[in-house]
This record gives structure tokens, C-alpha cells and sequence, in this order.
């Protein structure tokens, strides 16, 4: 987390930011009947525009702060009602995202950064735009692929160890084990960048992320990629039917592939620096 010198943690408000998109949004675009009381400030430099509302810093800073991001509850309505306005944006206009709980101290702040960062967020726009970003993720079940590379010579391997004395039988599996091991290393290494290779020849481009803990609801396996790509939505079609190509080539072998989205295009979001106060969320 970071913050600038005028984000206190005092009875205060700042300005959140929902997005950067390209000036001259429709005007009744951000009106939704939700609870939102009024439409989100537009706070515009040159031909980028920032959707901002006001909210109490002490929401997301200090005890309170710490407080509310422990309530499933109440993240879960701040991240509909942020996710509810990048939708409604994204119709119009190819959007920079900000992450969930992104403060600023006050309007000038947030203007000093779009002029900045002025062309390089409009290069962004021309980038993305028509563009959505989906997220691959490759799952791995180590002993189910460790066993398929190696099935052919399992046969061979047992009768060898059969016929040595115990001492050495116990170094010889493990030997095998840590072969057997670095073996799935390699060959999932190189299954990775086939997967990448492929589906980017219908992606305009590919990001690798960090590789997060597995949890049970996902998978039986562990995470080995977790990877973006930015896909036209012209193409949208062409690139699920090449994932859903990958998974019965993949899935005897212990990998499976899991594919989410659109999403907002995060990955690949330029580096706006640190003149605001971010919290991201997992």
C-alpha cells in the first residue's frame, strides 16, 4: 500500500477511482437504479476522463479500513458496485481500470496524474480497445503426469529394484523419484509455452501473472500458469474453441485448464506510479 502526504486517516474524503476512459461519455451512461445515489463525477484532462466519487477515507484506511476489508459483505457490495460501473463504462469506451480501493486526496492529485500520464494512457486505449482480457489458468496433478511420462518404463524400473538389497533399493528410488520429478519439470515447462504459443497466435497479447495458492473449489491439481491474454472480441470464439482443442490433449497427461473472463484489461494496464493511495484485493 501507498499513500500521498493528503490521504490522513481523519474524518476526511477523498476521491475513489473507478476508471480512466476517453472523454465524452454519453451522459446518462452511469446512472444505475442500485442504491447509487448519483451518477460518479467526471473529473476530464484533455481526452482522457476519470470516473471518481467521494467517499470517507476512514472506509478504507485505519481500524474502520482493516474492519470493513475483513467483511465479506462489505467488500463483496464495494466490488459489485465498482465491477457495475466498469461494465456500463466499457460499452463506450475502452477503460483503464483502477483495482478496488483506489483513493485519492483530492481532485488535483488525480488531474496531476492524468496529465502526466496523458499519451501514454491514450496509447492504452488504442491498445485495448475492442478488447477484453481473459484470464488461462494450468493446473497440474504432479503424480497423475509423473506416472504418464514415465508408465513406459515403470515395468522395467520395478523389476530392477526388486532384485537389489533394501539399502540400495532405497537409493535407487529416489533417484528414480527425483529423475521422474525433474523430468515433469521440463516437460511442463515446455507444455506451458505450447499453450502460450497457440492461443497467442488469436491473442493480441500475453501476460503472465504470479502464480496464486490453489484452492480446493478450483482444482485437484496446483497452479503451474496463471496467465492473461488480450482478445478482440471479433475473435472471442476462435480462441475458446482452441482452448476447449487443448483440454483432451492435456487432460490424460494430469493437465487441466481453466478460462475466465472478459475481464477489464488489468494485465496490461500501464504503471500510473504511486501519487494515490492503492488496496488491492486478491
Amino acid at each position: 500500500m501507498c499513500a500521498d502526504s493528503g490521504v490522513q486517516e481523519v474524518d476526511t474524503r477523498g476521491l475513489y477511482l473507478y476508471c480512466l476512459a476517453r472523454r465524452g461519455l454519453p451522459t446518462g451512461v452511469l446512472r444505475f437504479d442500485d442504491g447509487v445515489q448519483h451518477a460518479p463525477e467526471r473529473i476530464t484532462y484533455r481526452e482522457v476522463t476519470g470516473l471518481v466519487r467521494e467517499e470517507p477515507v476512514a472506509d478504507w484506511t485505519g481500524e474502520t479500513g482493516e474492519r470493513n476489508l475483513r467483511d465479506l459483505r462489505w467488500v463483496g457490495a464495494q466490488a459489485g458496485r465498482h465491477r457495475k460501473v466498469l461494465e456500463a463504462v466499457s460499452e463506450y469506451s475502452p477503460i483503464l481500470p483502477a483495482t478496488l480501493g483506489t483513493l485519492f486526496s483530492e481532485r488535483n492529485v488525480l488531474l496531476a496524474l492524468i496529465r502526466q500520464r496523458h499519451d501514454s494512457i491514450v496509447t492504452f486505449f488504442d491498445a485495448v480497445e475492442g478488447r477484453d482480457e481473459w484470464s488461462l489458468k494450468i493446473w497440474l496433478e504432479r503424480n497423475k503426469a509423473c506416472n504418464r511420462l514415465s508408465e513406459h518404463e515403470n515395468a522395467e524400473a520395478v523389476r530392477r529394484l526388486e532384485s537389489l538389497p533394501p539399502g540400495a533399493r532405497y537409493l535407487q528410488e529416489r533417484r528414480l523419484r527425483e529423475a521422474g520429478e525433474s523430468r515433469v519439470k521440463d516437460w511442463m515447462r515446455d507444455t506451458c509455452q505450447v499453450v502460450v504459443d497457440e492461443l497467442g497466435a488469436v491473442a493480441t497479447s500475453f501476460h503472465q501473472r504470479k502464480i496464486l495458492p490453489s484452492l480446493k473449489a478450483e482444482t485437484t491439481g496446483e497452479m503451474v500458469l496463471n496467465g492473461a491474454f488480450l482478445v478482440s472480441r471479433e475473435l472471442v470464439e476462435e480462441f475458446h474453441n482452441l482452448v476447449e482443442g487443448l483440454k483432451p490433449r492435456l487432460d490424460p497427461r494430469g493437465v487441466s485448464l481453466t478460462l475466465s473472463g472478459p475481464w477489464p484489461p488489468y494485465s496490461f494496464a500501464p504503471d500510473l506510479g504511486n501519487d494515490h493511495r492503492e488496496m488491492e484485493t486478491a
